[in-house]
């Protein structure tokens, strides 16, 4: 497994930490992500939600509260 020096990781988040990667149908087959499994820890809760978007800072989910 190759090792990145934290100057490429920082050179890195900063190109790409604001482009956001919406999940559609083709990223959910690229990832695995088994869109079932995915919950919010809300207090002591988990709540399944739906990812929306995702970027280094932030994710937009869709919740049912």
């Amino acid at each position: 497994m190759a090792t990145l020096s934290s100057q490429k990781l920082t050179s890195f988040y900063d190109q790409y930490s604001t482009k956001e990667i919406a999940f559609n149908t083709s990223i959910l087959k690229a990832t695995g992500l088994e869109t079932r499994k995915v919950f919010l820890k809300f207090k002591s809760e988990h709540v399944p939600c739906i990812l929306y978007s995702i970027s280094m800072k932030v994710a937009k989910i869709i919740i049912t509260l």
